[in-house]
């Protein structure tokens, strides 16, 4: 009988040593002594918990792939929105006068407001993206999005 086979298909596999006993066609006493003073309960023991150890390194990696790719998509999310805050400024200023801030827009050149809408919107969902509230519980220093109220009568 080759007994490493039997060892093999004991330690990495899900079959009890009577069902081994009975494939193999040996008595179960014999089955049973043998892997006691090999110690195969042992080996399957340490055997699995190799197999789930790698299962969770796995799934820590694949995770954190999926974070610093949801980081990446947001910081491309933030540069796209910086690019647009600075058009919209482009269109419009808060001057102070008067103890008042007003609005003064360029001449000839419209808001867009569904892209103002936008941009909040957009940023908000960045925020969630990267779980601030999360990070503001753990002790990283909080992030706030402060909108004029300008830009949000624009987004209305």
């Amino acid at each position: 009988m080759d007994w490493n086979r039997v060892r093999r298909e004991y330690v990495s596999g899900s079959k009890s040593l009577r069902t081994l006993a009975d494939e193999y066609s040996c008595s179960q006493s014999t089955l049973r002594k043998r892997a006691a003073n090999e110690k195969w309960t042992e080996q399957r023991n340490d055997y699995r918990a190799k197999v789930e150890q790698k299962y969770m390194d796995m799934s820590v990696e694949q995770e954190v792939k999926r974070v610093e790719r949801l980081h990446r998509l947001a910081d491309d999310l933030m540069d796209k929105l910086d690019q647009a805050i600075k058009e919209l400024n482009e269109m419009c200023s808060v001057e102070h006068q008067d103890g008042e801030y007003k609005v003064v827009r360029v001449p000839g050149v419209a808001v867009d407001r569904a892209g103002a809408k936008q941009i909040s919107s957009s940023l908000k969902d960045v925020k969630d993206l990267l779980n601030v509230r999360d990070d503001v519980a753990s002790g990283a220093p909080e992030v706030q999005v402060v909108l004029s109220d300008e830009v949000k009568k624009y987004a209305k």
